[in-house]
């Protein structure tokens, strides 16, 4: 995954050809002043998907919606669970949410328990899984590390749950919107986004 960053001026060649130099942050860290062709090109050969700021407002008739990001939270019996304050599900989905969490009490991703629609934001064009996955990065710090056993006796893993207040996730998205998430960092201390 990249963001980028930047996009220099238009430089035009000798033979007359138009570029323009990105600075690309890749999710390992390192940085790129690759062209935007070849930012291009790449993204085609491997099928990629670009995401980029759209208002609702801004949202037009060819635009193809690919799904939500959603955040529940637990209304499980469990003591382990209902002792956690902040304690938030963020997931993705394809069709409407409420389908989709239908079931939730006999599935071991929602914690073997009820749960509660807090919020979902609407994607456009870009693929929602991409989206999911940044935002467990951001707030993996302070994944939930829980074992449940499920319906079948099997013992799972928890993986998309995380103790970060409301506000911040929707921060959180607010700057992978606007771009700038690339500058902060979750601080599990401070429970906040702070700047790197």
């Amino acid at each position: 995954m990249a963001f980028v960053a930047e996009v220099g001026k238009p430089e035009t060649s000798a033979s007359g050809r138009t570029k323009q130099r990105l600075r690309c942050i890749f999710e390992n860290g390192t940085e790129s002043r690759m062209y935007r062709q070849s930012l291009s090109t790449r993204l085609y050969e491997e099928d990629g998907y670009a995401v980029v700021q759209a208002d609702i407002d801004s949202v037009l008739s060819e635009d193809e919606a690919t799904g939500y990001i959603y955040v529940l939270r637990s209304l499980s019996d469990d003591p382990r669970i209902r002792e956690l304050t902040d304690l938030h599900k963020i997931g993705f989905s394809r069709g409407p949410v409420e389908k989709r969490i239908a079931n939730a009490e006999r599935q071991t991703t929602y914690l073997m328990g009820p749960v509660e629609l807090v919020t979902s934001y609407r994607t456009y064009n870009l693929r929602t899984s991409a989206l999911e996955h940044l935002l467990h990065r951001i707030f993996s710090e302070v994944r939930l590390d829980l074992s449940q056993a499920g319906k079948d006796g099997r013992v799972y893993e928890v993986s998309e749950w995380f103790v970060v207040p409301l506000s911040v996730i929707d921060r959180a998205v607010d700057l992978i919107t606007s771009g700038d998430i690339v500058d902060y960092e979750y601080d599990p201390v401070a429970r906040d986004l702070r700047v790197r």
